[in-house]
């Protein structure tokens, strides 16, 4: 007996489906050469083909190294736009290892994974890739400043300051200080208020009133490691002895000074620093002289810079309404004329 065939009608009635274009959608994004946007991970055992596509963007042999660049260029731009910035990074990294000779493309590079450093709180990676970036195309160290939203200032001194874990605090119970203490320190806050210094977190004078020591003594002492060692202090010529921070953006470098006499002319201090016969390790272009030096301070409100001449006393500056003292340490900005460009890109810059 010859078996039953069905016929072509029933066949249609079994097969047959309802036409469902968003379906139909769903479906064609799972082709790989048919795919409108990237998914975000691509895993070689669920995605093999994808997987293998996306190899052979990389493995073209033929390719000369500026193509490869810009391929890894542009898939960090595409991680960074989504916010998935260790990707970005990632990128970023492969396209700089490729070593290829358009010094633009790689300031693009460099500038564009110092900006996914510094979304992620890398401050100090940041600060290096934008040194690099500076040197290939000194035109994209102003990109990177802008769009760090004119912070990088305020990062590298709170960096600066910031080496460990910031306990700005004297955890030491109110009883254990020594009755010595408590009047060096009101004796100390009453020759600031005399001289009308402005310390941050402090609204007025008067509220030292009702104040702990504890609280007082916390307003005037530098975050660790330096501490309590480097603490302002008035000596028995009622002469205010101040820790200074010297910051250098342009290399991200400091100097700290743990006890500078009010009456010091900033000349006092920087004749010895920089000596013309020798110049710091990090200045490999010997720019640091001191006919060069300028010297700025930031205003309380951050909003601009006041340059200071070299003649004048720490005491005059610190007594300007404009200063204001931060975490027990007056900070100050040094760069070379030539560098100025540096805070004009962030900051109004007026003489004091």
């Amino acid at each position: 007996m010859s078996e039953e065939v069905p016929s072509s009608e029933s066949k249609n009635d079994n097969t047959s489906q309802d036409y469902d274009e968003e379906e139909w959608m769903k479906e064609l994004q799972k082709v790989p050469l048919l795919m409108t946007e990237q998914p975000d991970e691509i895993d070689p055992e669920t995605s093999p083909a994808l997987a293998a596509l996306q190899a052979l963007k990389y493995e073209n042999d033929e390719d000369p190294p500026e193509v490869k660049a810009v391929n890894y260029k542009d898939d960090g731009n595409f991680h960074f736009k989504r916010k998935r910035y260790h990707q970005a990074i990632a990128a970023y990294t492969e396209g700089i290892k490729q070593n290829c000779g358009d010094n633009d493309l790689n300031a693009q590079l460099y500038n564009n994974r110092g900006a996914a450093q510094s979304y992620l709180g890398n401050n100090r990676s940041a600060l290096n890739d934008a040194t690099e970036a500076k040197k290939l195309s000194p035109t994209y160290i102003k990109a990177f400043i802008r769009e760090s939203d004119n912070k990088k200032l305020k990062e590298l001194k709170l960096k600066a300051v910031k080496n460990q874990k910031v306990n700005a605090r004297n955890h030491r119970k109110e009883n254990l200080l020594s009755k010595k203490e408590e009047t060096s320190i009101r004796n100390l806050m009453q020759a600031l208020k005399e001289r009308e210094v402005t310390l941050d977190g402090l609204k007025s004078y008067s509220d030292i009133e009702t104040m702990s020591i504890k609280d007082v003594k916390a307003l005037l002492t530098p975050p660790d490691p330096m501490g309590a060692s480097a603490m302002v202090y008035l000596n028995e010529e009622m002469v205010i002895h101040w820790p200074i921070l010297f910051i250098y953006p342009e290399h991200g470098q400091t100097d700290f000074i743990k006890s500078a006499n009010e009456n010091d002319r900033f000349m006092d201090h920087l004749i010895v620093m920089f000596d013309d016969n020798e110049a710091p390790p990090w200045d490999k272009e010997n720019k640091y002289k001191l006919k060069n030096l300028e010297i700025y301070f930031e205003d309380k409100d951050s909003t601009q810079l006041h340059r200071i001449h070299l003649h004048q006393t720490l005491k005059e500056i610190l007594t300007d309404k404009r200063f204001c003292v931060k975490y027990g340490i007056p900070s100050f900005i040094l760069l070379v004329t030539e560098s100025r460009r540096i805070l004009t890109t962030s900051f109004s810059i007026l003489l004091v």
